[in-house]
């Protein structure tokens, strides 16, 4: 028969309960049989199971529970005076870790990369070397055949030569090349138009043997007129304001003239 009585509890045994559940220690694990501890002679006991250390005997006790020692267990040091985080810095960044293994082949290569890298850049080194010699070599060379020259060589007398040369050639060249009617015209006509008026009359002043070349060529305002002091293939225009001479004996003394300027070359 149930003990269920109708209407409500006291409030002192809700209390009382209340309390008992708060304070009452938690029981041990109760004993389970598991199938197939039997059959390995394993008993596990019949009371509630616990935690705590135990004997290696089974139903003993351990050192410490017959002595009543018992204490929490909790981790210490080995060494006890030395600080395991003595220099160690949390903010710090986490050192790399371990690089990946590396490949043989890659590492071969590599090495044979850098070996031929450092023989070639010594090779080029080694030839630049020689080449800065061998200039070094060839400029001192030259100075010295340079100064060996200046010393037994009179660079006056050669320049002399070199005019006197320049001169007989072009004098020569000029006797040979002869009077041509057409050029002593042109000639002529550039020489008028150097005049201050062109259309007044100017007396040109020819060799005798130059007039017959100059026959019907000359404008009408020129009169040539024969003058044995003047060589062929030259004239002297003579107007009122102005006289122009021209020929190969001024053009000669003209280049001997620019040649007499020119320095002479160092060596």
């Amino acid at each position: 028969m149930s003990d269920f009585v109708a209407g409500f509890s006291a409030r002192q045994n809700a209390a009382a309960a209340a309390l008992q559940q708060a304070f009452t220690p938690p029981g041990g694990f109760a004993r389970t049989d598991l199938p197939g501890l039997a059959g390995l002679g394993i008993d596990l006991g019949s009371g509630p199971t616990s935690f705590r250390a135990r004997s290696p005997m089974p139903g003993g006790q351990s050192a410490a529970e017959a002595a009543g020692e018992v204490k929490p267990r909790h981790f210490h040091p080995v060494n006890r005076a030395e600080d395991p985080t003595d220099g160690w810095d949390p903010f710090a960044a986490c050192e790399p870790g371990a690089d990946p293994a590396a490949d043989p082949i890659a590492m071969a290569r590599a090495a044979g990369h850098a070996e031929g890298y450092a023989e070639g850049v010594e090779a080029a080194t080694a030839e630049f070397q020689a080449l800065a010699a061998g200039q070094a070599r060839d400029g001192q060379l030259l100075d010295g055949i340079t100064q060996a020259l200046a010393a037994r060589i009179d660079r006056e007398l050669i320049a002399g030569q070199l005019r006197h040369t320049v001169m007989a050639l072009v004098t020569r060249l000029v006797g040979e090349i002869g009077i041509d009617a057409d050029r002593l015209t042109a000639r002529i006509e550039g020489a008028v138009d150097l005049l201050t008026d062109a259309q007044e009359s100017a007396m040109l002043r020819v060799h005798p043997d130059d007039v017959a070349l100059l026959d019907g060529r000359l404008p009408q305002t020129i009169f040539p007129v024969g003058d044995t002091t003047i060589e062929r293939g030259s004239f002297v225009l003579e107007s009122a304001s102005t006289i122009v001479e021209d020929g190969p004996r001024l053009w000669l003394d003209q280049l001997a003239a620019v040649m007499d300027k020119v320095p002479v070359p160092q060596c």
